[in-house]
């Protein structure tokens, strides 16, 4: 049993196998928030248990930390975020969950628990980032899976509801991607499309009219978190990518907001 206090406002969820790097974007996302003056917290109403307020301790450990950081909260379990503007209006909250809850070992669908199906049935609307890696350790084959995956999952989706950003993490390792110093955003595309053939064409909206109209529902964003240093077996140090990846991310989750 789920609690989300807020059902007005949007929950960004993203979608993603494991190791495709949904944590690290996540954390790096909200290091930038908190320097921009927002506040990120972790929402502890969402779940009473006591596994869950050793999660939520966890994070914050990793959030407000600088420095060397151990290994095992990399993977330290789901949990929902609550983000809070410059004023205090709550904006937001962002759901961090394993890739398990979504795909297979072999990158198929992972049958929906009852306890994701009850955070995407909630009233709030939804923004998925469904991510995709320019520097994968998928085969062409698995590839093709998981775009089906993402695929099949989105088809069962109300749309009106629920909007799309694909998300490219890695992007630093997309070649030329930098031009003028400002990020080329059709570099970062076409890179993506390489890799994940025609991954955009599930994304239009199944009304033929909003098609011929050109109101599909979805938006591209490169990214890179940065570079994790490991230290030795147990501890890792997080170097944070520019700036600009995380600014453009929100700046487009912004825009879906209303």
């Amino acid at each position: 049993m789920i609690c989300i206090p807020n059902k007005d406002v949007p929950i960004i969820i993203p979608f993603g196998h494991r190791c495709i790097g949904k944590t690290l974007m996540i954390h790096r996302l909200i290091r930038y928030l908190l320097e921009d003056g927002y506040c990120c917290t972790p929402e502890r109403t969402f779940r009473n248990d006591t596994e869950y307020e050793s999660i939520c301790k966890e994070h914050e450990k990793v959030l407000f930390h600088k420095g060397t950081i151990p290994v095992a909260t990399l993977d330290k379990g789901d949990i929902l975020l609550e983000i809070l503007d410059r004023k205090n209006n709550h904006c937001c909250y962002l759901f961090d969950c394993c890739g398990e809850r979504f795909c297979n070992a072999d990158y198929t669908l992972a049958e929906m628990s009852s306890y994701l199906t009850e955070i995407i049935d909630s009233p709030n609307p939804k923004i998925w980032l469904f991510m995709y890696d320019a520097a994968p350790c998928l085969d062409e084959n698995e590839r093709c899976d998981y775009v089906n995956a993402i695929r099949l999952f989105y088809s069962s989706l109300d749309y009106k509801k629920n909007k799309a950003v694909c998300v490219l993490s890695k992007a630093d390792k997309c070649f030329g991607l930098f031009k003028a110093g400002k990020i080329d955003k059709d570099i970062a595309f076409d890179k993506a499309n390489e890799l994940y053939h025609n991954f955009m064409k599930q994304f239009e909206e199944r009304n033929i009219v909003s098609r011929l109209l050109h109101t599909d529902k979805w938006q591209f964003v490169p990214f890179c978190s940065g570079e994790v240093i490991y230290k030795n077996d147990e501890n890792y140090e997080f170097i944070p990518g520019p700036n600009e990846f995380p600014m453009k991310l929100w700046n487009t989750l912004i825009t879906n907001f209303k």
